[in-house]
């Protein structure tokens, strides 16, 4: 009996211990308390990322959305350029054919007669070859045009100026 008797008594000492810790816990109030608390603020967080994914997804839609128009603006953008420098090209195709005709020495039976667009282009160079040669030009269209009319310029002659003269008349001249 007397092995019973000592096993009851550490049996009820050990269940007056556990009691004790246990209303030391406070029947874990505490712990529950912040157990609650910390479950409560991942639900409030867990809304907050809802509300957050939905923004990014909205912003999302809209960046794909700028990003085609910008996508279609640069095809516009692109072709626009590709019909400019294709009219430029063209243009200085055309610009470099007529001058490379424009100096094209035109023929009339034997007699050289020099195109007027060639002089047009040389009224504003007076300096060098180019003097030389727009008075050379200016001479061959003068006496043809006095050996046609049978008559040498009379207005010029009486004046006694030369066409040489003057370089700001050739272009009378050339008309």
């Amino acid at each position: 009996m007397r092995l019973q008797e000592e096993f009851q008594d550490e049996a009820d000492e050990l269940e007056k211990d556990i009691d004790r810790q246990l209303k030391g816990f406070h029947d874990f109030q505490g712990q529950q308390s912040r157990i609650e608390a910390l479950q409560a603020r991942m639900q409030q967080k867990r809304k907050v990322v809802e509300e957050l994914e939905e923004r990014l997804s909205a912003v999302r839609v809209r960046v794909a959305g700028w990003e085609k128009r910008e996508a279609e603006w640069q095809a516009k953008i692109t072709r626009r350029l590709r019909i400019l420098w294709g009219a430029i090209a063209v243009l200085v195709i055309l610009v470099a054919a007529l001058l490379v005709f424009q100096h094209w020495p035109s023929r009339h039976g034997e007699q050289f007669v020099p195109s007027v667009a060639n002089h047009t282009l040389r009224i504003g160079r007076i300096s060098g070859l180019d003097d030389i040669l727009v008075r050379k030009d200016v001479n061959v269209m003068t006496s043809a045009t006095a050996s046609r009319s049978g008559e040498e310029n009379g207005l010029r002659q009486a004046e006694g100026h030369q066409p040489d003269d003057d370089p700001r008349l050739r272009v009378f001249d050339e008309l």
